[in-house]
This record gives structure tokens, C-alpha cells and sequence, in this order.
């Protein structure tokens, strides 16, 4: 296939596109090593620096990474949260175009622990639900998440069937509540995964993984979920955006 200089940009640019396209059309896959810039410079009829572009520009979309003395290969996506908006996990992956799924680990109900007891506002003795589950995106372990329910406000939270593969959290405390999801807090941190954490997320023993703390509340200001959740530290990151506000003189 030979590419010339159109309308459609650059060489390098329409290269790209279509080893872009490749790559999410299933063409090659997570893993799989992309041809060199010898062999792409022959498949297309470019230079060696137009199929180092290319790649190098696959590289920063996140869809490639360089191993030295091994070649380029394509990693799993990033998924990118945006902070500001209130959504569930599930919704964000859905919304980038992979497919949701879940996988129950265990499911409990016992006495609150000191840090979830000062999440949920709880006494000393009261009930919660533990809920250990692992989250896919197309499938691969995406993170693993502990959800701390708070039974004293709502008891109902014991009729949800958590083994549903495609659950959303939110969906399921609006719908036993009947009330909306109305803020969380969160915090963001960096953690080593645990023997339990590597192995439901497929990773070796103290590998890096991003820790997030959140606490959701439903309407009338009550936390409902204190949540512990471990992701793949190569496969997700946060996106925020602010507006900056300057004081006048």
C-alpha cells in the first residue's frame, strides 16, 4: 500500500491514522509488536523518518510503548477520568467504547472499621456490607474495588444482587433508595499492590498501582459507600481542568 502526499496530511500523519485504526479495529492486538520502520517504510513506500513519526506519535497517543532491543508494542488503553464530573467508573469506560464488566470476589456483612465508620458518620458497632469486586474494561482486570455500604441508613442495600456483571453501583443505590446520587469526595494516591490486589489485577507483587479513596453520598447530604479502589497504574490516569481566578489590584 503506498501513501501520497493528498489532502489527507502528511505522511506521517496518514500512517498514523491507519496504524491508529489497526489497533482499534482489532487488527493487532494488546501485546502484539508493531512492524518496524524497515518493514513499514517497505509496506507504504515512506522513508524510515516518516515510519518513526508515526510511531513515535502512536507513543504519545498512549497506544504503543518502545521496549529497547524488543521493538514497539501495543499496550491497553488509558482510560482518562475527568474529576470535576460525577459519574460511575462503569460510565466512563462505556463511554470511551470499551465494554463494562465485573466479577464478584466476595461479599460480607459485619462490623464497621474505625476509617469507614468516619467515612459513613457511623457508630462504633454498626453494620456494613463489604463488597470486593474486580472491573473489566473489554474484559481485562481494570481495578479492584472494596465497597464499604452503609447498612444502619440503608438496610435495603441487602436485596442487591452484586454477582450482576454489568452493575453500576450508582444505578443500584438509586434504584433501592430512591433517591439520587448527589456528590462524592475522593482522594488519590499512589500504592504498591498487595498479594491479593497483584493477583486479581494480573500484575507482580509490589507493582505500582494508583489508590483511590471515595466516599459517595445520596441525597440529603447521607454517604451511602466508602470505597477503596486499586488501578492498573499503566492503564488509567486522571484528567482535570481548572479555570484560574485571579484577584484584582
Amino acid at each position: 500500500m503506498e501513501l501520497t502526499r493528498s489532502d489527507e496530511g502528511t505522511l506521517h500523519g496518514q500512517l498514523y491514522r491507519t496504524l491508529a485504526r489497526m489497533i482499534a479495529d482489532g487488527d493487532v492486538k494488546v501485546g502484539d509488536r508493531m512492524p518496524t520502520e524497515a518493514e513499514l517504510s517497505e509496506r507504504y513506500t515512506v522513508s524510515r523518518t516518516t515510519a518513526r513519526r508515526a510511531l513515535d506519535e502512536l507513543r504519545r497517543a498512549s497506544l504503543v510503548e518502545r521496549r529497547p532491543g524488543l521493538g514497539t508494542f501495543v499496550v491497553p488503553p488509558k482510560l482518562n477520568a475527568m474529576i470535576p464530573h460525577l459519574h460511575s467508573i462503569t460510565a466512563e469506560i462505556e463511554q470511551l467504547g470499551y465494554r463494562a464488566g465485573s466479577r464478584l470476589l466476595s461479599v460480607e456483612e459485619g462490623v464497621v472499621d474505625e476509617n469507614a465508620r468516619a467515612h459513613l458518620h457511623l457508630a462504633e458497632g454498626d453494620h456494613v456490607l463489604r463488597v470486593l469486586r474486580l472491573r473489566t474494561a473489554n474484559e481485562r482486570p481494570f481495578y479492584v474495588a472494596e465497597s464499604v455500604l452503609n447498612l444502619a441508613l440503608f438496610p435495603e442495600l441487602r436485596t442487591v444482587d452484586f454477582a450482576v456483571p454489568d452493575l453500576s453501583m450508582y444505578a443500584a443505590f438509586e434504584r433501592v433508595t430512591g433517591r439520587r446520587v448527589e456528590r462524592v469526595t475522593q482522594w488519590l494516591s499512589a500504592a504498591s499492590a498487595s498479594a491479593e490486589i497483584a493477583r486479581h489485577m494480573e500484575v507482580r507483587r509490589g507493582a505500582p498501582v494508583l489508590r483511590l479513596e471515595r466516599v459517595l453520598f445520596i441525597e440529603g447530604d447521607r454517604p451511602i459507600e466508602s470505597v477503596n479502589a486499586f488501578f492498573h497504574g499503566e492503564t488509567y490516569k486522571y484528567y482535570s481542568e481548572s479555570t484560574a481566578s485571579f484577584a484584582r489590584s
